[in-house]
């Protein structure tokens, strides 16, 4: 029986073995793209290309010490696949991307609650009464310093010099949680999937209230990439 299990146990390894295949190993002391490589014995982190049957390729950056994954990437035929993550060597989430996600492009615009100019701070709609302007909770700043602090440039589009413009329809709830309903204009599905991530992740709104009582808002807010 115990020979049994062994066998079995050889079989599943080398199953494993053949389904993928590390092509390339490097070494280096920075955790970032673009360091400068170094020898193993001097190396904080390694990284390795790895091939699958499929004809993905996965990049990925591992601290050696206690084999955390700082960063993954994956292609297939050259083209951004799957799930992106990129964390800072202290363990804090720096950016998540999945460029398998379908995003939702549609040019209507709901009219069922007043539209705000998050950037300026104002309303845009035709409103009768005492309107309170949200405060975006944690970055008492405003909107704008949330975006500056947050945005990562997605890694393909840095790569590929893909610049422009993605215009997002987001609604805000009464209480204050955001939610993207549709991307209305995108240069390009790497900026959308970048926008949507910021818009998604934003913190709960303080929130926004007529003549006393919290309301819920639309924003069209536009976010412009540019390399220069």
């Amino acid at each position: 029986m115990k020979q049994f299990i062994t066998f079995l146990f050889s079989v599943a390894f080398v199953g494993t073995s053949l389904a993928q295949e590390i092509i390339e190993t490097k070494y280096f002391k920075k955790w970032y793209t673009g360091a400068t490589e170094v020898s193993e014995t001097k190396a904080v982190f390694k990284q390795t290309k790895t091939k699958y049957p499929d004809g993905r390729i996965e990049i990925k950056q591992t601290r050696i010490k206690d084999n955390f994954v700082i960063w993954s990437k994956t292609y297939l035929d050259n083209e951004p696949v799957g799930v992106w993550f990129q964390y800072y060597d202290n363990g804090k989430l720096m950016s998540r991307l999945d460029y398998d996600q379908n995003l939702n492009y549609s040019e209507e615009q709901p009219n069922d609650a007043p539209y705000v100019d998050l950037y300026s701070k104002s309303v845009k709609s035709k409103i009768d009464g005492n309107f309170e302007f949200a405060s975006l909770n944690e970055y008492p700043e405003g909107f704008t310093s949330y975006l500056v602090k947050n945005m990562r440039y997605p890694g393909p589009a840095f790569e590929k010099k893909i610049t422009g413009l993605v215009v997002v329809l987001i609604s805000i709830d009464e209480q204050g949680k955001t939610k993207v309903l549709s991307i209305l204009k995108s240069e390009h599905k790497y900026l959308a999937l970048e926008a949507y991530r910021l818009l998604n992740e934003l913190p709960t709104w303080s929130p926004f209230k007529l003549n006393g009582s919290t309301i819920k808002v639309y924003a069209i807010v536009p976010i412009k990439f540019n390399l220069g």
